[in-house]
């Protein structure tokens, strides 16, 4: 996780054991995700299908990006909500199973 805006730490994220895959530096990517959902609304609009969360998430993704993480994947989005509701998130020392391997 390279990119970072100050005031957002990403240790936390670190502590817990989420790193950088493949996916988070490659399909992950904001970018990326936003263009996907751009996709997905676009269909929605062609059909007259209402999307509102899917409108949300668009915007917390196109948040992401303004905050400067560019790079990083999506878990960078439950920092930022946390921040934005005043939470600092702790890690908790457990080990957790990626499913990879």
């Amino acid at each position: 996780m390279k990119q970072q805006r100050p005031g957002l730490d990403l240790q936390p994220l670190q502590d817990a054991g989420v790193r950088e895959t493949w996916t988070s530096r490659s399909r992950s990517r904001p970018i990326l995700l936003r263009k996907d959902m751009d996709l997905g609304l676009e269909a929605a609009r062609r059909f007259e299908v209402p999307m509102p969360l899917a409108s949300v998430t668009r915007d917390l993704i196109q948040a992401q990006m303004g905050n400067g993480f560019t790079e990083q994947d999506f878990s960078t989005l439950l920092l930022m909500q946390a921040r934005a509701s005043g939470v600092e998130l702790e890690p908790e020392n457990v080990a957790v199973d990626d499913g990879l391997s």
